[in-house]
């Protein structure tokens, strides 16, 4: 697991999910992808959504899967792939859920 321990637990208001002052202001994710992936267009957008929704300053770097021949043998058949310091965090679909869970800011 990555060195999060400074992320905060998720604060529900009014059903809405918040997050408090704590989590993570700046983390720089990478995206696994390729032209023309239709998976990879809707994943970046919801990407986007939550990111903006929350106000947080993540940022997205798109890395082609045919530039390296490492993430290619690796990931040729998952993308898209979000990874977080080289570790794989989702893949195939956006899942709020997991996303939160895997960086530990997921109330049930």
């Amino acid at each position: 697991m990555h060195s999060l321990a400074r992320i905060s637990q998720a604060v529900s208001i009014s059903g809405i999910r918040r997050f408090s002052s704590a989590a993570p202001t700046k983390l720089q994710f990478q995206l696994v992808t390729s032209d023309h992936c239709s998976l990879c267009f809707h994943f970046k957008k919801h990407f986007g959504n939550y990111v903006s929704s929350r106000g947080l300053d993540w940022t997205l770097q798109e890395v082609d899967i045919q530039s390296d021949k490492d993430l290619f043998e690796k990931y040729k058949y998952d993308i898209p792939v979000l990874l977080l310091d080289g570790n794989l965090v989702l893949k195939h679909r956006f899942s709020r859920i997991l996303l939160e869970r895997h960086l530990g800011i997921y109330e049930e």
